[in-house]
């Protein structure tokens, strides 16, 4: 099919076994992937400019700096921070130069007085939303069942903040995601997600965990990496599901929806969302087991579900762990440990989905008026029930909705007529319906138009959206007072630009 999801490029090597975690940066006008591999000791730059023709710019190698080397972030043009699970270490790396990278600074390493704060480093999260620092990074020690703060505001000189350690709700912790003031964990062992309060990071305080059957296998490695609307993705490998994580109250987790399938959900790893609005939200996630991504619609995260697979070459996407999407170039990156390659994958759906939307206004059209507007319908009567308008269609071309003008007026011997009474007032009301002939009897939404006997012309604007078919209802509020008034409407597409 047009649409379907496929394999632009991929670069194989040695030092690419058992790859994970990568990132990417984009300089001077060309695109490098940078990605760890635990079981080489390895960094390795890729130049993916030309997914068709990439190419190895500079590989790290190096069993006692980088040994089991997993996490890794690009913090900016210049530098980039790695995790290592058997060195037990943090590190920066330097990537102004890419073809010169290399480790520069003071790495934090377990020694004497950090108690094993860094044991099996294996996932992290780093924010700059905490007040007071520049840049906190928060680690996980899968060994030691622990997570650590620490201030990265200096890239050169990391300073360990706190550490908190339990054999309930972090025994192999894998890694972590920061929103908004809190840490949520994915903890492998104990099949649960930890949240801490970490607002102050020299103080991480315990909140919750949630724990159910679903959440078997939270995996690794990235396995949490996204957060939307206080939605939360964690994919589970042994449980063969997606699921969907209301945050919206810290310590109150709930699962909102499971996206379950035997077959092309094998053992999920790492997702990334590859669209991010309102009106559409994609998410691709890693499948370990069959050797692809899968790519889900989660616009409505009740309702989400499996729109396309990339199983084309399993022989390329063998072991298919890390994935990040770069908007800029709208590729997707995929880590795959087994067959030692990092491969490009195209997503054409969000070359359509991710075009810029306009919205295009028709021409205006009156649809009634009295004779003092230039119209031929007939007066407002003073007899408190509706005259409706003709249906107005907003179905049969795709509207999305209409900006509605309303001009009223009391007629010229009601507005001149001495009289202490208050004059009516209007009511107007908006009637909904799904075929243009049987409509609502309760009213979509309604105004009242106040009158004043010293005001000639009333005047209000108001829209009508999400609808296929409605018309306008005016009645007076009382039997003393005629009105003259106008209707116009102007409809509207979303439209690529």
């Amino acid at each position: 099919m047009a649409n379907e999801m496929y394999i632009e490029g991929s670069i194989n090597d040695v030092n690419l076994t058992d790859t994970g975690w990568c990132d990417y940066v984009n300089k001077d006008g060309e695109n490098f992937v940078i990605a760890t591999a635990y079981s080489t000791n390895s960094v390795t730059a890729i130049n993916a400019t030309d997914p068709t023709n990439m190419s190895i710019v500079k590989q790290l190698v190096d069993a006692v700096n980088l040994g089991g080397a997993e996490f890794i972030e690009i913090i900016n043009d210049d530098y980039a921070i790695v995790g290592n699970l058997t060195s037990h270490s943090v590190l920066t790396l330097s990537i102004s130069d890419i073809s010169n990278m290399a480790i520069v600074g003071t790495p934090l390493v377990n020694g004497p007085g950090q108690d094993g704060y860094l044991t099996g480093m294996v996932g992290g999260a780093i924010t700059t939303d905490i007040a007071g620092y520049d840049r906190v990074m928060f680690c996980c020690a899968y060994n030691n069942k622990r997570v650590t703060s620490v201030d990265y505001s200096d890239l050169l000189n990391p300073v360990i903040l706190d550490s908190v350690t339990s054999d309930t709700y972090l025994t192999n912790v894998v890694t972590c995601i920061y929103h908004e003031g809190y840490l949520y964990c994915a903890v492998r062992t104990d099949d649960c997600i930890t949240v801490f309060d970490v607002r102050d990071p020299t103080n991480i305080t315990y909140v919750t965990h949630l724990t159910d059957p679903v959440l078997q296998r939270l995996r690794r490695v990235g396995g949490l990496t996204t957060i939307y609307d206080n939605i939360l993705y964690a994919p589970c490998g042994d449980s063969n599901t997606m699921n969907l994580i209301d945050i919206s109250d810290p310590a109150n987790l709930f699962i909102t929806n499971s996206i379950t399938d035997a077959v092309l959900m094998d053992r999920p790893l790492v997702t990334s969302m590859v669209r991010e609005d309102v009106s559409l939200r994609y998410l691709v996630t890693s499948v370990y087991d069959k050797d692809g991504v899968v790519l889900l619609n989660v616009t409505d995260p009740s309702a989400a579900s499996i729109v396309q697979s990339n199983l084309l070459n399993q022989a390329v996407l063998n072991g298919a762990d890390d994935t990040q999407w770069d908007p800029s170039t709208k590729r997707l990156y995929v880590t795959c440990g087994v067959s030692k390659r990092i491969a490009v994958v195209k997503i054409p759906l969000m070359e359509t989905v991710m075009a810029t939307i306009i919205k295009t206004w028709t021409t205006a059209v009156e649809l009634a008026a009295t004779d003092a507007f230039g119209g031929s319908v007939a007066d407002l009567a003073a007899d408190q029930t509706y005259d409706y308008t003709d249906d107005v269609d907003l179905e049969t071309n795709g509207y999305e909705g209409a900006q509605v003008l309303i001009e009223t007026m009391l007629n010229y011997a009601d507005r001149e007529r001495k009289d202490p009474q208050a004059p009516d007032d209007v009511i107007v009301d908006v009637f909904a319906s799904l075929d243009g002939d049987l409509y609502d009897t309760i009213p979509y939404k309604g105004f009242t138009v106040k009158s004043k006997r010293d005001t000639r012309t009333q005047r209000f604007t108001f829209l009508v959206e999400d609808l296929t078919h409605f018309r306008i209802g005016l009645r007076t509020t009382g039997t003393h007072d005629t009105f003259d008034y106008r209707i116009t409407y102007q409809t509207w597409l979303l439209t690529n630009a």
